[in-house]
């Protein structure tokens, strides 16, 4: 096995690997060749790994999100699995520009929390991800008296952009970001947003697809970090 930076050609073969690995979990969105494309060129630090002959076996990369610097991390089952995940995070976790890293990971995938275990990952938080039947309507929630549901208007952007912001504490909305929902979801319209509340279907960092499915609690996945300089060199160790 040998690493190798990250170069266009690997596409078609990285689109296999991270279909396969991704195909049977909870919330399984096809990844495109424009959309592993557009990832990876945003990552601050990209490998792969390769074997001897000429199979992508790993892929790790680093790419700032508005919470937190994260790392991407996919790995063939095998043998060697352990140790390529090692081989990459060595060479991806020098190069993070806030030393902080964050992963989420499934609890299922025992053998991932353990390597990012060993490595001084601790866990910061756990989630549940919940799925909503929309196929049918949804009983209308309570509203404080003096208070107002609606749609977000076309001309509140920019109330929308300080409002998330300020909640936050961070510029996680930036201007345009209705036309960039729009482009990204062809579904999407001014009722998806509404004064009071935004539903975004979290997918990847940008929201690719609004869901519908069975109303039903999903396994917590366990976002991990740890906090530090060169990790060859300094502790990490994630807050508590």
């Amino acid at each position: 096995m040998k690493l190798r930076p990250y170069c266009q050609n690997y596409i078609p073969k990285l689109l296999d690997l991270l279909n396969d690995l991704d195909r049977n979990t909870y919330e399984f969105i096809p990844w495109t060749q424009d959309d592993l494309r557009e990832e990876l060129e945003q990552a601050s630090s990209v490998r792969l790994a390769v074997g001897q002959h000429g199979d992508i076996v790993g892929l790790a990369y680093l790419r700032q999100e508005w919470w937190s610097e994260t790392i991407g991390l996919y790995l063939q089952p095998g043998p060697e699995r352990e140790l390529t995940g090692h081989a990459l995070l060595d060479a991806v976790e020098p190069a993070t520009k806030t030393g902080r890293l964050t992963i989420l990971i499934d609890p299922i995938d025992q053998g991932l929390l353990a390597l990012f275990g060993a490595r001084g990952y601790t866990t910061v938080s756990t989630s549940y991800h919940m799925i909503a039947d929309l196929s049918r309507p949804r009983p209308t929630p309570g509203v404080t008296e003096g208070y107002l549901v609606r749609s977000l208007k076309a001309d509140e952007e920019e109330q929308l952009i300080r409002l998330a912001n300020d909640a936050y504490r961070l510029d996680r909305l930036q201007p345009g970001i209705l036309a960039k929902w729009s482009a990204e979801d062809p579904i999407f319209d001014m009722e998806c947003v509404s004064r009071g509340g935004i539903w975004r279907h979290p997918n990847r960092g940008g929201g690719r697809s609004l869901r519908s499915g069975i109303q039903q609690a999903l396994p917590r996945p366990s976002r991990l970090s740890w906090t530090g300089g060169h990790p060859a060199s300094s502790p990490r160790e994630g807050p508590g």
